[in-house]
C-alpha cells in the first residue's frame, strides 16, 4: 500500500512540475508580449490614414470571367471612420447604366462613328460625372462634324491580360468602328486578378486575389478596401449623430487591422496561438521570424504576351472581329516630368517589345500627340502622392488621344 501511494506522489509531483513549467512558460510569453507590444506596437498595429471609409454594398462584385465587374447604375454607400468614430456619410453614383464608369451622353446606336475604349483606372478616374473618354467623344464631334459616340470599359487595377479579354468579349457585342486599348507603363506586367467580398474568420473581408475564385486563401490576397453589409446609410446617420460605438464600428476595425496592402508589412497577431514570439526571440533573435513580411503580389515573369495562352486567345478573338483598334500609350506624370515616354524596368521593357510583335501595331505614343506639353504638370494629377488625372488630367488624355486618332487617319 505504502508503495502504491508512493507511485502516486512521485506522479502527482511530476504533473505539478510539468504544469508549473507549462504556467511559468505561458506567463513569460505573456510578460514578453506586453513588453514587445510596448516597445515595438508599430508591428502589432496596421497604421490608419487620418479616415477610412466602409462601403454598404459591393463596389466590385466577383466575375470568374473578368476579375470583377461594376454594379449597374447603382448607388453605393460610404460611411467614413476617423479616430474610432463615425464621421460622414456620402455616397458614390458614377456607374451608369451599361455597368461602365462616367456620364453616358447619346445614343450609342445612332452614332455615325462608335468607339469602345479600354483602359485601366486612368481611363476609370471620374470628376463630375466626366472620364476622358466622355471628353474624347466631345473633342471628336467638335473636330470630326459628326455624332460620335464613345463607350468607356475603363476597370481600376487592370493589365494589358485583361484588357484584352474584355476587349474579345465586348467588341464582337457592340460592333464599334474602332476601338481603343490605352495603358499605363505599369499595366505591362500586370496579372490577372479576381476581386471578391467574403468571409474569413467570421469577418467580412474584401480582397484581390491573383485565383480565379470567391473564397481566396487571405494571405495570398490584399485588401482593396472595407466593406460591411450592416453599415447602410441609416446606420451611418445614426452612428455619426451619436457619436455611439457599436459592433458593425468594431468588427470593422478590426478587419482594418486584419488587412494589408502590396508593399505594406501586415500587422502581427498578439494573440496569435501558433507563434512564440519569446521563442523565435530567443533562437533566432528576431521575435518577428516566420511571420508574414511586407506583402508583394505575383507578376509577368515571362518575356512574350505570346506564352500566355488566353491573351492569344483573346488577341485572335479580336483581330477576327475585324474592327481596327488602336494601342495608346498614356505617359503619366512620372514620365512627362522626365520628358521620357517610358520609365520601364528591364521586363516591362520586354513584354513592351512582345506586345507590339504579337499585335503587329505600332504603339502610339503620348509625347508625340501632346502639342505643347502643359507647363505645370501637377496640374494634370489629382496630388503629389496620386497621379491619377484630375479634371484638367482628363481634358489633356482625351486631346492626346484625339490627335491621335485624327492624326493617323484612323478617324476621318
Amino acid at each position: 500500500m505504502r508503495h502504491g501511494n508512493k507511485r502516486i506522489m512521485v506522479v502527482a509531483t511530476a504533473v505539478l512540475v510539468l504544469i508549473s513549467g507549462a504556467l511559468g512558460v505561458a506567463l513569460s510569453e505573456v510578460v514578453y508580449r506586453v513588453y514587445l507590444y510596448w516597445n515595438a506596437s508599430g508591428r502589432f498595429v496596421r497604421r490608419a490614414p487620418e479616415t477610412v471609409g466602409v462601403y454598404s454594398r459591393p463596389f466590385w462584385v466577383f466575375d470568374e470571367r473578368f476579375g470583377y465587374t461594376y454594379p449597374k447604375g447603382e448607388r453605393i454607400h460610404v460611411a467614413s471612420i476617423s479616430k474610432g468614430r463615425v464621421t460622414g456619410c456620402s455616397y458614390w453614383s458614377d456607374f451608369n447604366e451599361q455597368g461602365n464608369i462616367g456620364r453616358t451622353v447619346g445614343h450609342y446606336g445612332s452614332a455615325s462613328l462608335k468607339i469602345l475604349v479600354f483602359g485601366d483606372s486612368f481611363t476609370a478616374t471620374v470628376h463630375n460625372g466626366m472620364t476622358w473618354p466622355s471628353l474624347l467623344q466631345e473633342r471628336l464631334m467638335q473636330r470630326l462634324g459628326r455624332t460620335v459616340h464613345v463607350v468607356n470599359f475603363g476597370r481600376d487595377g487592370y493589365g494589358l491580360l485583361q484588357l484584352f479579354d474584355l476587349a474579345a468579349a465586348k467588341i464582337p457585342e457592340w460592333k464599334p468602328d474602332l476601338a481603343v486599348i490605352a495603358f499605363i507603363t505599369n499595366d505591362l506586367q500586370r496579372v490577372r486578378f479576381w476581386r471578391t467580398v467574403t468571409k474569413v474568420d467570421g469577418l467580412w473581408r474584401y480582397l484581390v486575389s491573383p485565383d480565379p475564385t470567391a473564397n481566396p486563401d487571405s494571405l495570398k490576397s490584399y485588401d482593396t478596401g472595407l466593406y460591411h453589409p450592416d453599415a447602410t446609410p441609416e446606420w451611418c446617420q445614426s452612428m455619426k449623430n451619436t457619436g455611439r460605438r457599436d459592433r458593425v464600428l468594431g468588427q470593422v476595425e478590426h478587419v482594418f487591422q486584419q488587412g494589408v496592402n502590396v508593399g505594406e508589412r501586415r500587422a502581427a497577431d498578439l494573440l496569435a496561438l501558433r507563434h512564440s514570439y519569446l521563442a523565435a526571440r530567443l533562437r533566432h533573435g528576431d521575435p518577428f521570424r516566420g511571420l508574414p513580411g511586407v506583402f508583394t503580389f505575383p507578376v509577368i515573369q515571362y518575356a512574350s504576351y505570346s506564352e500566355d495562352r488566353r491573351f492569344m486567345e483573346s488577341l485572335r478573338a479580336v483581330e477576327a472581329t475585324g474592327v481596327p483598334y488602336i494601342l495608346a500609350h498614356l505617359a503619366f506624370y512620372p514620365e512627362l516630368k522626365e520628358s521620357r515616354e517610358y520609365i520601364t524596368t528591364y521586363q516591362e521593357a520586354t513584354l513592351l517589345k512582345s506586345l507590339a510583335g504579337v499585335t503587329g501595331k505600332p504603339i502610339l505614343e503620348t509625347r508625340k500627340f501632346v502639342g505643347p506639353q502643359p507647363e505645370d504638370l501637377q496640374d494634370l494629377i489629382q496630388s503629389p502622392d496620386n497621379y491619377h488625372p484630375s479634371p484638367r488630367g482628363l481634358l489633356f488624355y482625351a486631346d492626346v488621344v484625339a490627335h491621335m486618332l485624327v492624326g493617323t487617319g484612323a478617324v476621318r
